[in-house]
């Protein structure tokens, strides 16, 4: 994960507010999460997630200012994990009503439980 975050990061444009980072196993996204973590960044947010009944999820919204620092934390298969730990402070969580940013499909069975209504 930290190579994909490393070489996605290099690829923004310098014009560029900042960057969401959605995980490509998490297809159930709802929009209405994804526009409140864009209004937290302009709003002013310098990292901004979505939370769900007390879990932090996904898209996570990192500003360009912050790039150079988390690129010294990534580090294996943790992301920028590391890096949100370390700067909690910094991290508005924006409370919705979307299981989707909390549940990544794996599996086949996965995807069932998700149909089937029961995550």
């Amino acid at each position: 994960m930290s190579r994909s975050l490393r070489l996605g990061l290099a690829a923004v444009s310098s014009e560029a507010a900042g960057v969401l980072v959605f995980h490509a196993d998490m297809p159930f996204i709802a929009t209405e999460t994804v526009q409140a973590i864009i209004r937290a960044a302009d709003g002013g947010a310098a990292i901004a997630a979505p939370r769900f009944r007390g879990r932090r999820g996904f898209p996570v919204f990192f500003r360009q200012a912050r790039f150079p620092e988390l690129r010294k934390s990534l580090v294996g298969d943790a992301g920028g994990r590391a890096y949100l730990e370390t700067h909690r402070d910094d991290l508005v969580c924006v409370d919705v009503d979307d299981p989707g940013c909390v549940h990544d499909i794996d599996r086949p069975a996965d995807l069932k439980a998700w149909k089937e209504g029961r995550v």
